[in-house]
């Protein structure tokens, strides 16, 4: 089903699963480096990480060295590590048809530099973008009511990001040594943040916490070198240990 004009010379096998899903093994050339995905294809496995179904096991496969991903537009799942350690990645546009990202689905994509999620997600799982270095920026959907540990875990890039209102809980770890991250602009929609999940965001200068928030957890804003100003939530009942630990500049507490 896939034409000449999409693979050329570099498609080895293919072998279509069923009308959902297939599994594919490529090598690309310099020249070549995009994988156009068969319209049909509405899930995406990772074989390593295989799902069952009706006691037959569907999974999926592609190369770690292609650049550029076309997907289809009637995708609706992106299972667990479909993308990990795809080094060479970088950029993907995912269509809003999709309603579901797994885990790790992005992890270690060391070149990615952008990426565009779609509308309809509501929860962005753990470690999705774990140690993408090369990630500026990233506009979170609106319906977004969670994001999850480890999400962005050291994405020493990352410059932007837009937080929605819809959003409830930033989970443990979830921004951990994104060194290059200056502000976040955290909604009052927020009512839980986990430890450390700010730890090691070196150039954080200000933060407002929403004011619904009750604790300031372990480490969250640990080694925060950077940080002078923290506005505390009025609904503030504990501070647990270590929370501003190594923030030598902070001297303005609201």
């Amino acid at each position: 089903k896939f034409s000449s004009t999409k693979f050329g010379k570099i498609l080895k096998k293919l072998f279509l699963i069923n009308m959902d899903c297939f599994i594919i093994y490529n090598d690309f050339s310099r020249t070549e480096n995009t994988v156009v995905f068969e319209q049909t294809v509405t899930e995406l496995f990772n074989k390593d990480y295989a799902e069952k179904r009706d006691n037959k096991m569907i999974y999926k496969t592609i190369s770690s060295k292609f650049r550029n991903v076309i997907l289809p537009l009637n995708l609706q799942i992106i299972h667990s590590y479909v993308f990990n350690d795809c080094f060479e990645l970088m950029s993907i546009k995912i269509p809003d048809s999709v309603t579901n990202i797994g885990s790790n689905v992005f992890s270690n994509c060391t070149r990615l530099s952008n990426v565009k999620l779609p509308s309809k997600l509501t929860i962005l799982n753990n470690n999705l973008f774990c140690n993408c270095t090369s990630l500026t920026s990233v506009d979170i959907p609106d319906g977004v009511t969670c994001i999850d540990s480890n999400a962005f875990f050291n994405c020493t890039s990352l410059i932007n990001v837009k937080l929605k209102n819809k959003l409830e809980s930033i989970n443990m770890t979830s921004f951990f040594n994104c060194r290059s991250l200056k502000s976040i602009e955290i909604p009052e929609s927020v009512t839980s943040i986990g430890v450390g999940a700010f730890e090691n965001c070196i150039q954080l200068s200000s933060v407002k916490l929403p004011s619904k928030l009750e604790c300031l957890t372990y480490e969250i804003f640990r080694n925060c070198t950077s940080l002078t100003s923290l506005t505390l939530p009025i609904e503030l009942k504990n501070i647990d240990t270590n929370a501003a630990c190594g923030c030598g500049k902070l001297t303005e507490i609201t």
